[in-house]
């Protein structure tokens, strides 16, 4: 009990900070524009050459020969696909799962 009782104020406080900070959140639509994000984008070209038949040692030397040359230029609207990504959140799945249980 001597460890169990302390923890529930320390739970509360906890909730509280989550509490106050979700309401608190603001969402910088636009920051993936800044340059300093950029490179962010070079996982999604390796990726892309990947898929499109590139041997991903190839494709990563390619990429990281671009950010050195300073030519990498990168597609920014990426589509997501994979279950849990932006463009695939799967909700209709995680709620029937939830409901299951």
């Amino acid at each position: 009990k001597e460890g169990l009782i302390p923890s529930f104020s320390t739970l509360k406080s906890c909730i509280e900070m989550l509490t106050y900070s979700l309401k608190n959140i603001q969402v910088k639509e636009h920051i993936i524009e800044d340059e300093k994000y950029l490179y962010l984008f070079s996982v999604e070209e390796v990726n892309k050459l990947v898929q499109s038949g590139v041997p991903f040692r190839d494709a990563y030397k390619i990429v990281g020969k671009n950010i050195n040359e300073g030519t990498f230029n990168p597609d920014k609207k990426v589509n997501h696909t994979h279950k849990g990504s932006v463009g695939n959140l799967c909700l209709d799945e995680i709620v029937a799962k939830k409901n299951k249980d």
